[in-house]
């Protein structure tokens, strides 16, 4: 099983389930991450500890990017069917700009009507439960699923991830974090700091931390390595691709290992978004505690 998932991933499993599998798998600083829409995704995401947790994997995602590059993907994948993660809200893919997955919950920045998306779930006797921090909460009927809608974000849950809080209080305890008053994640793991500040802000960045490299995946663990990620920047016909990993010291980072983790990956022909049978132009760099595998690739298969 494998900590690294494609947006293909998050459709199938309707995008907010896709971190319960995912967990097989800067400081005080957040403004100094680029992001186009104001303030950084890593606001967002709460300290491991509270969802009684060691570490999470996360996913962030550039929608325009990804409307824009729709024609040069495979056949198979369709962009709007992210939109079926979120019913009964009535918005449309082309209208959300930033998507965050993590913890089994979604985080989508988007132009809407606050009126009309508190209608859609009102319609499908979705029950208010609080207001916090410029958001309304919202839990279904069953106490299954919940959403938050604020002004130009809403966030989704169900019930799949999260057996300590009911839907509804793992939201409103993200708005919480996001508004600075409970830690995050960022903040309490140096690991997480040096991870996001290595992956920039891309179409695509997806990443987790690790204790120990022990608890990592088998394949791409390496001595020392304490966090690990990988983004994908559309170009049109070409994407790049960049893997990071993270480790504890300067002194651990081995770019010899990461050659012999790309070279075993093809040799082997595995799948998914450590494949690097179509990744062309490989080059292997340090940058301080970090170790980075760079390539580009055709669009079409990068899903």
């Amino acid at each position: 099983m494998t900590d690294e998932f494609s947006r293909r991933t998050l459709l199938r499993r309707g995008g907010a389930t896709a971190g319960v599998a995912a967990l097989a798998s800067t400081a005080g600083c957040l403004d100094r991450i680029p992001n186009p829409f104001g303030d950084s995704y890593t606001a967002w995401l709460p300290d491991p500890d509270e969802f009684d947790r060691e570490s999470y994997w996360f996913g962030r995602y550039d929608n325009e990017d990804w409307t824009e590059t729709q024609d040069e993907f495979s056949d198979d994948f369709d962009i709007d069917d992210i939109e079926d993660g979120w019913e009964p809200l009535s918005v449309s893919i082309e209208d959300v700009g930033e998507s965050l997955y993590f913890l089994g919950m979604q985080v989508h920045q988007a132009d809407f009507n606050r009126d009309d998306l508190v209608d859609d779930l009102e319609d499908e006797e979705f029950d208010q439960k609080t207001d916090t921090n410029g958001y309304s909460v919202y839990l279904s009927d069953d106490e299954s699923r919940a959403f938050a809608v604020g002004d130009n974000r809403f966030l989704f849950t169900d019930n799949g991830y999260n057996e300590d809080k009911s839907p509804d209080e793992a939201l409103t305890y993200v708005i919480e974090t996001k508004a600075g008053d409970e830690d995050r994640y960022v903040d309490e793991s140096d690991a997480m700091s040096k991870l996001v500040d290595a992956l920039k802000t891309t179409s695509a960045a997806t990443g987790q931390t690790y204790e120990d490299s022990e608890d990592a995946p088998k394949d791409g663990t390496f001595d020392g390595m304490v966090a690990k990620g990988n983004t994908a920047t559309f170009n049109g016909e070409t994407t790049k691709r960049e893997w990071a990993v993270v480790y504890e010291s300067e002194d651990d980072v081995d770019t010899g290992d990461l050659e012999e983790w790309v070279e075993a990956e093809q040799s082997e022909g595995n799948s998914g978004l450590t494949n690097f049978q179509d990744v062309d132009d490989i080059e292997y760099k340090q940058s301080g505690r970090v170790g980075r595998i760079i390539g580009t690739m055709d669009t079409d298969d990068y899903l």
